[in-house]
């Protein structure tokens, strides 16, 4: 697989891996733990919103701790592609 579709296939799962934990927390408050911080490193940033602060801030906050995510997710999967095609696959021939 090449980097570039690595990255982007990455990326759809940073912004799914968020979706899939907010609804989880949405239905059940106590189901998200430390493990949230494996899967979602940015995840951390939403301890600001324990204080309960307006909507807009909730909303710029949820949304750069996603964007975050995203472009981790891509950067990771683009060097694992790079690394895989570089030195694994050139290997194997």
């Amino acid at each position: 697989m090449k980097p570039r579709r690595a990255a982007w296939l990455a990326a759809l799962a940073g912004l799914l891996v968020p979706a899939v934990c907010l609804a989880a927390g949405f239905y059940h408050p106590l189901a998200t733990g430390a493990w949230l911080a494996w899967i979602w490193p940015s995840s951390i940033q939403l301890m600001v919103l324990e204080s309960q602060p307006p909507w807009p801030v909730v909303t710029l906050v949820v949304a750069f701790s996603i964007a975050i995510n995203i472009v981790s997710y891509a950067a990771f999967g683009w060097l694992l592609a790079f690394l895989y095609a570089r030195f694994v696959k050139t290997r194997m021939l």
